[in-house]
């Protein structure tokens, strides 16, 4: 994983509007609920995720990033690589849609 990310402080907006997670909130917020209450039945998760409060509004993003093992002190091996790109425009004008792989770490 590279040290720095791709951009250090991403709006939200942008993250739903530009990269098309039209649903990070509501994961991001499931996500936070589950970590803080690991014994909950999904029904007292559910409640919970609607009341949590997400108290920042930019995240960092990583364009890449790769997983990687090391096998008996040798070199690594990818064993899985995720991607992310907002919305663009090519040479021509037209729009290139979003696509993202989501990952929380």
């Amino acid at each position: 994983m590279a040290r720095n990310p791709t951009f250090k402080a991403v709006g939200i907006h942008d993250i739903i509007g530009k990269y098309g997670a039209v649903d990070f909130v509501d994961v991001l917020a499931d996500f936070i609920t589950r970590i803080n209450n690991p014994g909950a039945s999904m029904q007292e998760l559910l409640r919970q995720s609607k009341d949590t409060l997400i108290p920042f509004g930019r995240v960092s993003v990583y364009y890449n990033m790769k997983f990687t093992k090391t096998v008996d002190g040798r070199q690594s091996e990818v064993i899985d690589t995720v991607h992310a790109q907002p919305e663009q425009q090519d040479s021509h004008g037209r729009i290139i849609p979003s696509c993202f792989d989501t990952i929380l770490i």
